[in-house]
């Protein structure tokens, strides 16, 4: 296995790589958009995520302060190939929690917005669509876990020169004395 993650007969190749940085940048930037109003209103995201009902009140301020900054470094992190699998894995444990909570409070019969980007213009109701589209991000997150950052990554460009950092460098002809 080499540094930039998992490499396999597909995923060195330039397409995977493609994909890879495809893949990064929608996350990031879905990621990105979502903690831009939940930064910019704790309180209005505190709300949302009491209506789920699942955490106790003391831990919903809490996770209204922490979340959109997790979603901020994730995003930021995607976006820029750097820490690729961590940021990928840490979306889709993200992404695993907002699956769950949407499911509980379908099975609540709960009649509510998702939260996802807490603002009124851009909220979308709980239910299958929310799941499917939830689990589409959870896949592209898996595939930046198990293929790292590809090609196109920070990560890659500090895997090459940590490689090359050990390799000796010949002096050209007529250098020295």
């Amino acid at each position: 296995m080499k540094e930039g993650g998992v490499r396999g007969p597909w995923t060195g190749t330039w397409p995977a790589s493609l994909v890879t940085l495809a893949v990064r940048l929608v996350l990031g930037a879905v990621f990105l958009y979502a903690c831009f109003f939940k930064i910019a209103d704790p309180e209005d995201f505190a709300i949302n995520i009491a209506t789920y009902q699942i955490l106790p009140d003391g831990l919903v301020n809490v996770l209204a302060l922490t979340l959109p900054w997790l979603e901020l470094v994730a995003g930021v992190l995607l976006v820029a190939g750097a820490l690729s699998r961590e940021a990928g894995l840490a979306i889709a444990g993200m992404l695993v929690v907002f699956i769950v909570a949407i499911l509980m409070a379908m099975d609540k019969g709960l009649q509510i917005s998702c939260g996802c980007f807490a603002s009124e213009q851009a909220q979308a109701d709980i239910g299958w669509p929310k799941v499917i589209e939830d689990a589409a991000m959870l896949a592209g997150a898996a595939w930046v876990v198990v293929a790292g950052g590809g090609r196109l990554s920070v990560d890659e460009l500090l895997a090459r020169l940590k490689r090359n950092r050990g390799k000796d460098v010949e002096p050209s002809r007529g250098e020295g004395t």
